[in-house]
């Protein structure tokens, strides 16, 4: 593996897909703005020291608003009524090494986890994607085993944090699985000029598709053109594949005006919202007891209305711990079901995060560590499997 090809790799990222919280440093009750972190998920606030950075499922945390303090006058409210903003130090994330095995779900037998099929796209001109159980991996990726545990949980997709590869999609396939790839809005314009490299992603069989975000601009913040830019690119290059902008959650309460400015449906494929709930958060500390849940229900109301009738949700939903924060085996199912308030029907769910990027992110602590979050995650799972199977009505066609 080429050296040039590990140091984008480790650069920081995040997916865009789908979580976050900016990466801010609070003390003594101001907001210093820290370098960008890295990360496609980073989510939390570092707590005792400036972030290291990370990259996931989520986005770069980077400060709010290009650096200012989040205001709660309530004229800066205006897309989440009610929603009160307190400024909290900023924990970093956890991740410990290791990977625990886990048993499969007693709801999914081997054949149907293992299988593509139950991953639908419904008839031409609805842009509806239904059947998507994804699990981040931001880190070892290359490992076999981590890909087996993250099987047995039920899902169908993986989410990493980084550009494709053969050696991804051999592991994808050996392991009954499809992977999602990133890429940053630069490589994907870099990619647009290399043909040999398109026709390598192309004759990958594992690969669903892409989650991307602008590295050069404030998590959650990439602008509208850089968005339509980047969609139609990977569209036109690679049209059966798809292609996800994750939309963070927590700028709805804090940045005036920024579901207008930055929510753009078209440029995605499924809307992709996140936003972490419990833990120290840039919207107030919140433990699994609390009443996180209308919280959470305040920023979806403001996004729910702006979703156009029929276009397909994919939630990237909390499975990672913050020490002092504990989280039982309901709580990542009770995400889903604030999520279904706004989406009755809901038949997709991301789940971050089975390894964080950064292996000493404290204080925070990974799904692979976590037994009663695998078990909420294999919970959830069988019952989005067990919906999409009851679901006859409805003409479908293969996904790919």
């Amino acid at each position: 593996m080429s050296s040039g090809f590990l140091k984008r790799v480790l650069r920081p990222r995040r997916l865009a897909l789908l979580a976050l919280i900016p990466a801010a440093l609070w003390t003594d009750g101001r907001l210093w703005a820290q370098p960008a972190a890295s990360g496609l998920t980073r989510i939390i606030h570092e707590r005792l020291r400036p972030s290291r950075g990370s990259w996931g499922f989520r986005g770069r945390h980077a400060p709010p608003a290009y650096g200012r303090s989040p205001d709660t006058s309530p004229d800066l409210l205006c897309d989440a009524p009610g929603i009160a903003v307190v400024g909290l130090p900023r924990p970093d994330e956890k991740s410990l090494a290791g990977t625990r095995r886990t048993l499969a779900s007693q709801h999914l037998d081997a054949k149907d986890r293992s299988s593509l099929n139950d991953i639908r796209v419904f008839r031409a001109g609805v842009r509806e994607l239904s059947g998507l159980r994804v699990v981040v991996l931001e880190r070892d990726y290359r490992d076999p085993e981590g890909w087996r545990a993250i099987a047995a949980l039920g899902a169908n997709v993986v989410a990493t944090l980084a550009a494709p590869d053969s050696e991804t999609d051999r592991i994808a396939a050996a392991a009954g699985l499809a992977y999602l790839a990133f890429l940053t809005t630069d490589e994907i314009e870099s990619l647009a000029r290399d043909p040999e490299r398109v026709t390598q992603i192309r004759a990958e069989r594992s690969l669903a598709g892409f989650h991307f975000l602008d590295k050069g601009a404030v998590e959650g913040f990439t602008t509208p053109d850089a968005q339509q830019h980047a969609y139609e690119t990977l569209k036109s290059l690679f049209p059966g594949k798809l292609v996800l902008y994750p939309t963070r959650l927590d700028p709805i309460a804090w940045e005036s005006g920024y579901l207008g400015s930055y929510f753009r449906p078209e440029f995605t494929d499924l809307v992709t919202p996140y936003f972490y709930p419990v833990g120290t958060t840039v919207l107030g500390q919140a433990r699994e007891e609390d009443a996180w849940g209308e919280r959470l229900a305040g920023l979806l109301s403001a996004l729910a209305s702006r979703v156009p009738a029929g276009k397909g949700v994919l939630p990237v939903l909390q499975g990672f711990e913050q020490i002092g924060y504990p989280v039982g085996a309901r709580f990542v199912p009770g995400q889903m079901a604030v999520y279904r308030r706004f989406w009755p029907d809901l038949s997709n769910a991301a789940v971050f995060v089975w390894k964080f990027a950064d292996p000493a992110a404290e204080p925070l602590i990974e799904m692979a560590e976590r037994p009663l979050l695998q078990e909420g995650t294999r919970e959830l799972f069988a019952t989005l499997f067990a919906r999409l199977s009851s679901r006859r009505a409805v003409r479908e066609i293969p996904w790919r």
